[in-house]
């Protein structure tokens, strides 16, 4: 039994991989990225990014600017590392993710290539692909 279990989850990750390309072949990444974002500034708490950002928007990932200027990415999972009690002290600063260590693509590169740079990075950026906005 977990041999067949081993063998229908390799399959249908295999599936998906091939109906990713399929969906994904020829499309430019500014076909299916997103702009209009909310963004966040470093020095504001997790309990402020937690209650006013998080819960107040439908995105998973949010830029981090200062001045305009991107710095950083912050997702709820870098949320979810920190305990509750020190949401009042840590800021996003502390939990982001440094531009440095994000995978940044231009908007005429094709999307499937982007996916497969994200993927390569193991950096947490295309789980949130849908939402991530896409710089350099």
């Amino acid at each position: 039994m977990l041999t067949g279990w081993c063998l229908s989850s390799a399959a249908t990750a295999s599936y998906q991989q091939v109906l990713t390309r399929e969906v994904l072949d020829n499309v430019a990444v500014d076909s299916v990225m997103s702009t209009e974002m909310l963004r966040v500034e470093p020095h504001v708490s997790l309990a402020t990014f937690a209650n006013h950002y998080l819960m107040a928007a439908e995105q998973r990932a949010f830029p981090v600017e200062t001045d305009g200027v991107l710095v950083g990415l912050v997702c709820l999972d870098d949320v979810r590392r920190v305990p509750r009690s020190d949401w009042d002290t840590v800021t996003v600063s502390e939990i982001m993710t440094p531009i440095e260590k994000l995978a940044t693509v231009t908007p005429g590169k094709d999307a499937q290539q982007a996916l497969q740079q994200l993927n390569t990075r193991r950096v947490n950026q295309s789980r949130w692909f849908e939402t991530v906005v896409w710089w350099e």
